[in-house]
């Protein structure tokens, strides 16, 4: 749950499309039935939706360990992780800065590759945590994960909540590929700052 909010996640009828407003994922049993894409009727369980979501959780810790160490890198940082974090976005990724404004993939990747080393001197140096991270499982292959970025600029600190949209995907490095972000600020920002 986030900030004490009650958990209002749906669970879906049998029939297609129609959902039931106000059950809690603690009211569905553990094996619950989904339609697929085909409108066929399939089983998803309790323990793999939480796997799916630990991995997505998981893959997000990641994703932001990479991102921390190019932008502190002072040239030493790992080729092989640029490509993997190229790797990781989607064709039509998209994301939506805390700002308002939009990128799409190779937008948001250039200004990625632009920023390499952006906080390589800071004193005290520059940290991220990914804090409260919630993940829900969206039928078998696919994950909403909701999380806070707390950063720490030269003693300065900031907050962002971050929506991710997932796919499993096993053939990219960390088994997922983000479809969809979306950042909104927190507290302790000056405006100046967008995507890094």
């Amino acid at each position: 749950m986030l900030h004490g909010m009650k958990d209002t996640r749906h669970c879906y009828h049998t029939d297609p499309g129609r959902r039931i407003e106000g059950i809690s994922r603690q009211d569905r049993p553990a094996n619950h039935k989904l339609r697929d894409d085909k409108g066929q009727c399939k089983m998803t369980d309790a323990a793999s939706e939480k796997k799916l979501s630990q991995s997505a959780i998981e893959e997000v810790e990641a994703t932001h360990r990479i991102l921390t160490d190019w932008l502190r890198s002072r040239g030493d940082a790992n080729p092989e992780d640029a490509k993997r974090y190229e790797a990781l976005f989607a064709d039509d990724f998209m994301i939506v800065g805390p700002d308002g404004r939009t990128a799409d993939r190779a937008k948001f990747y250039s200004a990625y590759e632009a920023a390499k080393g952006t906080f390589a001197d800071l004193v005290p140096p520059f940290e991220v945590r990914v804090v409260n991270p919630q993940a829900r499982s969206i039928g078998d292959d696919n994950c909403i994960v909701t999380y806070e970025i707390w950063r720490n600029i030269s003693g300065k600190q900031d907050r962002r909540m971050i929506s991710v949209i997932m796919r499993r995907s096993p053939e990219v490095p960390g088994g997922f590929v983000w479809l969809h972000a979306h950042e909104t600020w927190c507290t302790g920002h000056d405006g100046s700052l967008s995507f890094f």
